[in-house]
């Protein structure tokens, strides 16, 4: 089998990543040493909660450090902005704490795109 997905530039790669959701933005970091950081590079954050009353603390982890592994690499290399920050959840009906968390960290720079479920228009 022969890889050419690997030949491709950053670029190209980074382009093809933004078009997944976050979850599997962060598997393909697993493929080599070169995808290892290369997430830390996707202009796009999508995250979707599975609406499963069991796992929402699960979801809640995944995403604070997902955030917390972009600001580490926001020190590192110089462009890491954000333009389309999709938060899709299914109402869990808990505190707005980490809610109000994201769109924080989402807003400290210019986005294009802010899409969000109708459950977080209505926290908003």
């Amino acid at each position: 089998m022969i890889d050419r997905i690997s030949k491709l530039p950053d670029s190209v790669l980074i382009h093809i990543l933004a078009l997944l959701p976050t979850v599997e933005v962060i598997r393909t970091s697993l493929i080599s040493k070169r995808w290892r950081q290369l997430w830390n590079s996707v202009p796009a954050l999508e995250f979707f909660d599975a609406g499963i009353e069991e796992q929402e603390q699960k979801f809640y982890n995944f995403v604070n450090n997902c955030l917390d592994h972009r600001m580490i690499g926001k020190r590192r290399l110089n462009d890491l902005g954000i333009n389309r920050f999709k938060l899709e959840m299914q109402g869990y009906g808990g505190s707005s704490v980490h809610l109000d968390r994201w769109l924080s960290f989402a807003v400290q720079k210019p986005i294009s795109i802010l899409p969000t479920s109708e459950y977080v228009r209505k926290l908003i």
